[in-house]
């Protein structure tokens, strides 16, 4: 049966980019997976109440699970222990394993840290909406690598440089106070969107310096800083003390642009374009980046390409 499933939806099969458990919800956990251009729901996972009598029961993954159908077509996944024992979860997660195998991406959505289940090839979405120090000095995440970090908050505290949250692929800031230093001195990720009332142009600089040296940053694809707090940013100065190389203004500028390590629903599957004559080079292997300001935004883009490909570009 499992071998004709594949078989007959293999098409659709190839589009599933995520299975997502998002837990965001405190009572109700919901299963869906992502395609490459929209989400679909699949289960959701409750705590098991007597009263109701109109459970089915299937064997997943070795044991008897409830179900019902709750709206529709969803279906809701119940056993007598709670969702956040993870029991279910493991039955399901251990079936998507079977089914898919580890070419899928798992990713396992919260905003706490008592509902993460130990299994396999499980990535962190970490969704925090406070600068509580219990949240990053907190280490129950520390065997899980981090897809996605959002926060956003007032204020928070200093983080330790050897904190996991830095290791995160894909990084959301929003705070009111200065974020540069530190969410992008110790960034080991790929992508960082950055927003906040006022940042310092000097740490601009002093990230663009850190990057050229190949001391920080090795794995950065993208960056961009939005500032909503202050004048426009002082590009000359910036992209001169930065030491900057210009490409001649009468040849079309090239257009930076790579795939989301993490895409929302709601957003489109790349990152923002950019379009700029600037660019800097690193010492040690040649890298190209592009630097881009508008207004109040700062955007960096890494080129997988040497300097001498990538102004052929413009050829």
């Amino acid at each position: 049966m499992k071998k004709l499933i594949q078989s007959s939806e293999m098409k659709r099969f190839k589009s599933i980019r995520i299975i997502d458990y998002n837990c965001l919800n405190k009572d109700q956990a919901l299963v869906s997976i992502s395609y490459k251009d929209s989400n679909e729901r699949l289960f959701a996972f409750a705590q098991y109440q007597k009263t109701n009598n109109d459970y089915f029961k299937l064997n997943l993954s070795g044991r008897m699970i409830h179900f019902r159908f709750t709206d529709g077509n969803h279906c809701s996944m119940e056993d007598i222990c709670s969702y956040e024992e993870g029991i279910a979860v493991k039955c399901l997660h251990n079936y998507f394993l079977g089914f898919f195998g580890n070419s899928m991406e798992y990713h396992w959505t919260t905003d706490e840290f008592g509902r993460i289940p130990r299994i396999q090839n499980l990535s962190l979405c970490l969704h925090w909406n406070l600068g509580d120090r219990r949240y990053v000095e907190n280490d129950n995440y520390s065997s899980f690598p981090i897809k996605w970090l959002y926060l956003r908050c007032d204020r928070i505290k200093p983080i330790s440089r050897n904190s996991k949250l830095y290791e995160a692929e894909s990084i959301e800031v929003h705070q009111h106070i200065h974020t540069v230093p530190e969410f992008l001195r110790y960034f080991k990720g790929k992508q960082a969107f950055l927003t906040c009332d006022w940042c310092c142009f000097y740490d601009l600089i002093e990230f663009v310096k850190l990057w050229k040296s190949g001391k920080g940053f090795r794995k950065l694809e993208y960056l961009r800083i939005r500032i909503i707090g202050e004048d426009n940013l002082p590009q000359n100065f910036i992209l001169n003390s930065m030491k900057a190389k210009h490409i001649d203004a009468t040849k079309q500028a090239p257009v930076h642009s790579v795939p989301k390590a993490y895409a929302r629903p709601d957003s489109g599957p790349n990152t923002d374009p950019i379009a700029s004559h600037d660019y800097v080079v690193r010492g040690y292997d040649d890298r190209v980046a592009s630097v881009f300001m508008q207004g109040k935004t700062f955007s960096f883009g890494v080129w997988n390409k040497k300097e001498d490909d990538f102004l052929r570009i413009m050829d």
